[in-house]
């Protein structure tokens, strides 16, 4: 009976290290295409107004699966794309620009205005550390905005990953008035 019992915890043991690993190949295959370069030195930089951007986004509440309250963006932005053809009623130059601010990933940086509710800080754990624990509440991502040409619409993707295997993005169309940026649609772009 103690062959058999040593024999069961050791095949309990091999199954939970190979389930181990399989958790941590997906979730480096998530950090591996998270860690693209980053863009340093350019003149090309994350703006004032998209730190607005991002505080509406956050402030308001209202995308499914996405922290609204107390956020913790991770350091850098995500590299997004959008397909023109697949967007046809949407401001063709908007998308030129998001496409162009996203086509590279950005350093953040602490300018986000202290107006509305959601306190956004920025993840300071290094690359290194980047795997998942079991009590990770997930990695919530940003793209840059881009804007129309008289800059009183913007588009903006976000992303929240609760799990390597779990997770959802919105684009988020925010609409300037009165000096003060709102939301005014959005469109779930995943859901893994």
């Amino acid at each position: 009976m103690t062959k058999l019992f040593s024999a069961v915890i050791t095949c309990v043991i091999l199954l939970s290290a190979i389930v181990f690993a399989e958790g941590l190949r997906a979730e480096d295959a998530q950090t591996e295409k998270a860690s693209q370069p980053v863009a340093a030195g350019t003149v090309d930089v994350i703006e004032e107004e998209e730190y607005e951007v991002y505080v509406s986004v956050f402030s308001s509440g209202k995308l499914d699966g996405i922290p609204d309250d107390y956020v913790v963006l991770e350091k850098e932005t995500i590299k997004e794309q959008i397909n023109k053809e697949s967007w046809k009623n949407i401001d063709s130059a908007m998308i030129d620009d998001f496409n162009s601010r996203n086509d590279m990933r950005y350093q953040l940086e602490d300018k986000f205005p202290s107006s509305g509710h959601a306190r956004l800080n920025i993840q300071v754990r290094e690359q290194k550390d980047m795997r998942m624990s079991p009590f990770d509440t997930g990695r919530t991502y940003v793209s840059r905005a881009g804007f129309n040409k008289d800059r009183t619409e913007a588009l903006v993707y976000v992303q929240h990953v609760a799990t390597p295997e779990s997770g959802i993005g919105h684009y988020v169309f925010l609409h300037k008035g009165s000096g003060k940026w709102t939301i005014s649609g959005s469109s779930v772009g995943k859901i893994f």
